[in-house]
């Protein structure tokens, strides 16, 4: 593995061609034979003796890594895959994989060299019950061509633009009633606009469910009262309208 310039007019020094990508972030980027087990990772330990990498899962927050791929390089086997993880280190040193996103390399994903296409692996809000709650986070990308078939093996990835977002989802919390009326707390990232739906049917389709009203969450965190509620029992749920 290592790195290339990706400049106009500049031979690749994993290429035979002048390729340019143009939407590569910067005038560098990585390459990755496909070969098992070349992989790129970071975490806490990685960055000794400074540990700027100190990012842990905190509970009641998701994670998405996004990284840009060029797949089937150097005349790549088509159905070579690549893999993006999230993982934790426990306490026997074990790099524990909790989310992983897998890419394969067909004429069809990748149909040309110059253009990096962004690939996520999500990890869904954190339970205080997981055992990566509080744990300092690892982020991995590897080549995983077929460990025991050499005829998968060759080639190379091109990978740029490594994001790693921690998010706010929607939900609902902290339920009660005030004066008669029901009410909860919406917690989002902030700005993210949404719709509060309800119905006394659970049977019933989404599309049947009556809305309550579109609200913008300025802070975050914001208040919804239902002033229909009464004493009739309703089932909530939001959904996003607009990020």
């Amino acid at each position: 593995m290592g790195t290339f310039y990706n400049l106009p007019n500049y031979t690749n020094a994993t290429s035979s061609s002048d390729t340019y990508i143009y939407n590569c972030d910067g005038v560098q980027a990585a390459f990755l034979f496909g070969v098992p087990q070349v992989a790129i990772f970071q975490d806490y330990d990685t960055n000794a003796p400074t540990h700027a990498f100190n990012a842990t899962y905190n509970v009641g927050k998701g994670y998405t890594m996004t990284v840009g791929l060029i797949g089937g390089g150097g005349g790549m086997p088509v159905g070579s895959t690549f893999e993006l993880d999230l993982f934790y280190v426990d306490a026997s040193l074990n790099m524990d994989i909790i989310a992983s996103t897998t890419v394969t390399n067909t004429p069809e994903t990748f149909a040309t060299d110059t253009e990096f296409i962004d690939y996520q692996v999500t990890l869904p809000p954190v339970k205080a019950s997981d055992a990566w709650a509080g744990q300092r986070i690892g982020v991995q990308f590897q080549a995983t061509p077929d460990f025991y078939d050499a005829a998968m093996w060759g080639g190379y990835w091109d990978a740029d633009n490594v994001r790693l977002v921690e998010t706010t989802p929607l939900s609902l919390g902290g339920a009660g009633v005030t004066n008669g009326q029901f009410g909860f707390t919406v917690q989002s990232e902030p700005n993210v606009v949404f719709q509060v739906l309800a119905t006394t049917n659970l049977a019933l389709p989404m599309s049947s469910w009556t809305s309550l009203g579109t609200i913008t969450n300025l802070s975050g965190s914001t208040n919804f009262v239902d002033a229909s509620s009464a004493a009739t029992q309703k089932y909530y749920t939001a959904q996003v309208v607009s990020p």
